[in-house]
């Protein structure tokens, strides 16, 4: 994977809202058990459906599709940081991109490894990988708790929602779901 891809995200952002004004099928069966266990059935259902492969998808290729969009998701925002961070010069709110930037460093780090131990058909790390992936989401999201800019919208939800999809296939792989 290329470590950036700001297009793919604003095209899956994109996607993802207009997905719900689209008639869409109804989900499949394994995106329906998959969506269940996540914080967020009906964003987890859009963002899965962002991808062309997921009403024909398995297990294995639904696995590849949430690696794939979690870690275009996580160096997209990795991106938009960046950028905010060279128009913000304000000293708390540098510090909150700031904070935000490394959480998601490392967020694509954890997101790498899971695609290669997906890639190696060893599946032990992917639950592990993307929650620590998903804590790292979640800590960025609490730099801003106290403020009332959000600047990252909904991108801290959407990676949160697909690293628990992750997380849940990887277990199902291992014996400890599915």
């Amino acid at each position: 994977m290329s470590p950036n891809h700001p297009l793919l995200l604003t095209t899956l952002l994109l996607l993802l809202s207009t997905a719900a004004a689209a008639k869409s099928p109804p989900p499949t069966p394994l995106v329906q058990r998959i969506c269940k266990t996540t914080t967020d059935y009906p964003l987890c259902v859009e963002a899965l459906y962002a991808d062309d492969r997921t009403p024909e998808a398995d297990r294995y290729v639904m696995a590849f599709i949430s690696v794939g969009l979690a870690y275009t998701n996580a160096t997209g925002t990795r991106s938009y940081i960046s950028g905010l961070a060279k128009d913000h010069t304000g000293r708390v709110d540098r510090m909150r991109l700031d904070r935000c930037g490394s959480d998601y460093d490392a967020a694509i780090s954890r997101l790498e490894i899971a695609y290669n131990d997906l890639n190696s058909e060893t599946y032990f790390g992917l639950a592990n990988l993307s929650g620590e992936a998903a804590r790292n989401a979640t800590d960025c999201q609490a730099v801003f708790s106290k403020s009332t800019w959000r600047p990252l919208g909904n991108r801290n939800r959407v990676l949160l929602v697909l690293c628990q999809v992750i997380a849940y296939i990887g277990k199902s792989f291992t014996g400890g779901g599915d």
